[in-house]
């Protein structure tokens, strides 16, 4: 029984992380949507808190940081 049910809160551990990075991720980009790129910062680094390997966040973080530094150029 301990293995059947170590597999199960397994995989019910990885399903939440993975519902809350999109859910940080989806954040993101509504908050990309509206020019805030300080909401946008934040949402992105919290979705990596959770996923340190989200590429779909990595280069999302990556896009509004260019986006910052084009702005104060």
């Amino acid at each position: 029984y301990g293995d059947h049910r170590d597999l199960h809160l397994s995989i019910r551990r990885q399903r939440q992380m993975c519902i809350r990075d999109s859910l940080w991720t989806w954040l993101a980009k509504d908050y990309l949507a509206g020019d805030n790129l300080d909401g946008a910062e934040r949402a992105l680094e919290r979705a990596l808190v959770y996923d340190r390997e989200s590429v779909e966040a990595k280069n999302l973080l990556n896009t509004t940081r260019e986006r910052r530094q084009n702005l104060t150029k």
